[in-house]
């Protein structure tokens, strides 16, 4: 990574101290450079984490978490495939109806398909 190899440069320059070869370049200005991006490095490091657990709640909320089973209860996709299933119950004959509800109809000549 180009991080660590920026790391490694300025541990060196330092090291050798008036002996390195580096004496022309602004190696100061390096040092700044890496000191900010090592920070920034590590902010995105926590927000990553961070975000990972947050997508894995949103998950078990919806019912799509790899833990989960779709016919367990609780959940977001036990919800709406219970609704889906009462209101398929009650409007037969006129599946459209499930379209009021937020569902997608798609009727064909040979039955009816619903995507929620």
């Amino acid at each position: 990574m180009l991080l660590k190899l920026a790391e490694d440069i300025l541990k060196k320059h330092k090291k050798e101290g008036a002996d390195s070869p580096l004496k022309g370049i602004d190696m100061i200005d390096m040092e700044k450079k890496v000191r900010m991006a090592r920070e920034k490095y590590t902010e995105v490091l926590e927000l990553r984490k961070r975000s990972e657990r947050l997508t894995g709640e949103v998950q078990k909320l919806l019912g799509i978490h790899k833990s989960q089973r779709t016919t367990q209860p609780g959940h977001l996709l036990f919800y709406t495939t219970r609704v889906r299933d009462v209101l398929k119950g009650l409007y037969r004959g006129t599946i459209i109806r499930l379209s009021e509800w937020g569902f997608s109809v798609i009727e064909r000549e040979r039955g009816n398909n619903i995507e929620s």
